[in-house]
């Protein structure tokens, strides 16, 4: 089966890859692949190893991405202060993947090239029965003059 010479995307089963993965994605077709990286909000620097800011999940920090998340705040300690992005992360996560998203839509919004990728598994969101959470948070984020692109446009 040939790709499509269109802006085609993979995403790694798992999130798993390296050198090996990309090579064999891109010789494939493929423009790019996502991966399950989270609490990023910068634009892709590298086209098959682009990162996420968030995952539709109820459970936010996950022994698969508590490491992203410990990069996400001494990142964030670098531009803002210490305890702020600690308190502000912290009480945004108790509150639910949608509160915790609408958190880090506000800080991106005061980044300059910020990127905001929310991803998730509509198989997922339909078992745990957050259609009205998404819901919830695409009306939230539909008031801000932001641009919406696909994986494959985001460059």
């Amino acid at each position: 089966m040939a790709i499509s010479p269109r802006r085609s995307q993979f995403c790694y089963p798992f999130g798993r890859f390296d050198a090996e993965a990309k090579a064999v994605v891109a010789a494939a077709g493929y423009n790019g692949a996502r991966t399950t990286r989270q609490f990023v909000a910068a634009l892709p620097v590298d086209p098959f190893a682009i990162a996420t800011t968030l995952h539709v999940h109820p459970v936010l920090l996950r022994r698969s991405n508590a490491r992203d998340f410990g990069t996400y705040l001494i990142k964030s300690s670098i531009d803002r202060g210490w305890w702020d992005a600690c308190f502000g992360m912290t009480i945004s996560m108790l509150r639910g993947w949608s509160k915790h998203a609408e958190h880090l839509v506000r800080l991106s919004l005061v980044q300059p090239n910020a990127v905001f990728h929310l991803w998730g598994h509509s198989w997922e969101i339909e078992a745990l029965k957050m259609w009205g959470q998404l819901d919830d948070f695409l009306k939230f984020i539909s008031r801000f003059n932001c641009r919406s692109e696909t994986n494959g446009n985001c460059r």
